[in-house]
Formats: C-alpha cells, sequence, structure tokens
C-alpha cells in the first residue's frame, strides 16, 4: 500500500493516496539561445512538486492536517518514490476538499482531498556532484 506521511515534528498524519498520483520533477536552471542556434541549460539542480488526490479522509485527520499546515513554514514529507521511500522538507498548500458526507457505519468523511506539496530547496543534478553545470539541450 502506498502511504504519505506529513508531518510537523509533533503530529503526523499518514495519507493512504488514491491509485494515482503525480510527483513531478522539475529542472532548476536557466536556458539560453546561444547565437549559433545552439539550446543550452545550466542547471542548479531539480526539484520535485506533487499533486496528491487523497480521496476520502477522515474530518479529525483533515482538521489535524490543516492545522499543521496553517502552523508550519514547511513539514516534512515522507513518499515512496521507484527507488524506495524518500523524506524530504516541503511547503504543502491548504488542501482542496470538495464534500462531505456520512459512511454508512455513521463515520463522517470529506471527499475529494487534494493536496499539493513542493519541495523545498533542490537536489544537485544527477552525476555533477552538486554543482551547477551547462548542458546541450
Amino acid at each position: 500500500m502506498r502511504e504519505i506521511f506529513f508531518s510537523d515534528g509533533r503530529d503526523t498524519v499518514v495519507i493512504r493516496s488514491d491509485p494515482e498520483f503525480v510527483w513531478r520533477p522539475v529542472r532548476i536552471g536557466e536556458r539560453a539561445v546561444m547565437a549559433s542556434g545552439r539550446i543550452v541549460m545550466d542547471t542548479v539542480g531539480v526539484k520535485n512538486t506533487a499533486e496528491i488526490p487523497v480521496g476520502w479522509l477522515s474530518p479529525e485527520d483533515l482538521a489535524r492536517l490543516k492545522r499543521m499546515i496553517a502552523q508550519s513554514e514547511a513539514l516534512t514529507v515522507r513518499y515512496p518514490t521507484p527507488e524506495g521511500d524518500r523524506e524530504d522538507l516541503c511547503a504543502v498548500d491548504l488542501p482542496v476538499f470538495r464534500a462531505f458526507r456520512w459512511g454508512e457505519d455513521g463515520v463522517s468523511q470529506w471527499y475529494g482531498v487534494t493536496l499539493t506539496v513542493e519541495q523545498i530547496g533542490v537536489d544537485p543534478p544527477e552525476g555533477n556532484g552538486g554543482s551547477g553545470h551547462a548542458e546541450d539541450v
């Protein structure tokens, strides 16, 4: 099961994400077109961003998550990757949520909860030891 953990150092909320969530690595750097027409990019690093559709979430977990996000500049987020679990300090937007309902068992839940997450800082570009470098595009 894919679980994503959000923590402010005092409290933790565990999200069991819907079958599809998107982690989007974004290359950070400057791109330029040379006089010769060659395109080069000075890559500083890679920053991960994510859209996480959570689906159903209990009112208690939603309230705790909203409080953690509102009171903390960043949360520690642990999430699955193809290389194994990863943990990053991330800025997390307040969640979007659509509908409230009572379940058949009488438990209330919020539906359509979606979280937007952005890694704070960048990972060094692969293969250069952490410094930015120019590359042909």
